[in-house]
């Protein structure tokens, strides 16, 4: 396995972060995707369900990125072949990724235009070898603390809380806080991670708000751009 860095933060940064593929936990009282509801084709390019600019508020100025980014980004963190894991059935398996799709990041900066926190939202289609939501929440369940070396030896510690998803029309939701923590214990980098994820059909809908700078999550931009991207996915059926 390879550790594979999925962005959360501006283009120019793309995050480098590491951390579990998936987040959360089902809504209560919604039913978890079955085989067949996540095979449901929603049609449309990707590309054209996506948000666009926008419809991100100040302060985020957002940007699409090529479809080709969502091989180094996305909502969460993924552990691809290459990398040591433990424990090691934590790590996610070769093909469980989605196809890549659409993607679009929009990135809040301080005064100086520094970069301090991202939300991303990226769309990708299922296939019947992808991990469920379900699946991802069960191993999230079973993980809460995992350590990954790359094969360069840098070491991650990651830390998953799963958390409530907010009440959303879908056929699964998960949410989940992540901590991805490197460096040297005198000099450590964190990145911290709100993400809430959906599936629509054969769509799944990730959101994810990023800092490495402390900041507090902007849950309620986040929530509302989770919304209006389910929301474009519900009325495209």
């Amino acid at each position: 396995m390879t550790l594979r860095r999925r962005h959360c933060l501006a283009p120019a940064a793309l995050g480098m972060v590491l951390a579990l593929s998936g987040c959360g936990s089902t809504i209560t009282g919604e039913a978890v995707a079955d085989s067949s509801t996540a095979q449901r084709a929603i049609p449309g390019e990707l590309a054209d369900l996506l948000l666009g600019p926008g419809d991100f508020s100040a302060p985020y100025e957002a940007v699409v990125l090529p479809p080709t980014a969502m091989k180094d980004a996305g909502s969460d963190l993924d552990i691809v072949d290459g990398a040591e894991v433990d424990p090691p059935d934590c790590g996610d398996r070769p093909g469980n990724q989605p196809t890549p799709g659409a993607i679009i990041v929009g990135t809040a900066s301080d005064a100086a235009k520094k970069p301090i926190s991202t939300i991303t939202i990226g769309l990708t289609r299922t296939t019947r070898s992808t991990e469920t939501l379900a699946a991802r929440r069960d191993r999230l369940d079973r993980c809460p603390d995992v350590t990954v070396t790359t094969k360069d030896g840098v070491t991650v510690k990651l830390r998953n809380e799963v958390t409530p998803a907010p009440p959303i029309d879908a056929d699964d939701t998960l949410a989940v806080k992540q901590t991805a923590t490197s460096g040297s214990a005198e000099k450590p980098f964190v990145q911290e991670l709100s993400t809430l994820s959906a599936q629509v059909g054969d769509v799944v809908v990730e959101a994810v708000f990023l800092t490495y700078t402390g900041a507090k999550p902007d849950m309620a931009a986040l929530d509302q751009l989770f919304t209006d991207q389910v929301t474009k996915i519900r009325a495209a059926e």
